[in-house]
């Protein structure tokens, strides 16, 4: 299973590199059921929120469409984990996520994740 933090770093990736806009991005990850209200899925694109994985993964599903329908040569974002795709083509197109051994702390909550607090950190 991806971490929630390196999901979105995948995500927020994508997004940036292919210049998806807000309202298209919210607007198709509504058609797939999502309940993220706006302003939460603005701070999860700007690493200020962290969403539930269901949403993250909705999400991740409403940016891999919207880079096939513009047939984007950006890679797509990473779902948390390969079942949660609900096609295996999204998945067998992603590039491979290869991370250092030597101790990467994924662990470290992005500004506003409020999930932890600070005095765990200190």
């Amino acid at each position: 299973m991806l971490s929630a933090h390196l999901q979105q770093w995948s995500v927020v990736q994508a997004v940036r590199e292919s210049g998806l806009g807000l309202d298209d991005i919210l607007t198709a990850y509504l058609d797939l059921s999502g309940c993220a209200a706006h302003l939460e899925v603005q701070e999860y694109l700007d690493g200020l929120r962290m969403l539930p994985v269901r949403e993250r993964d909705l999400l991740t599903q409403a940016v891999n469409e919207l880079l096939d329908c513009a047939d984007s040569a950006v890679a797509g974002a990473h779902y948390s984990d390969d079942d949660a795709a609900p096609f295996a083509a999204y998945v067998d197109h992603l590039p491979q996520l290869t991370l250092p051994t030597d101790g990467y702390d994924d662990g470290i909550p992005t500004v506003g994740d409020n999930h932890i607090s600070n005095d765990e950190f200190l």
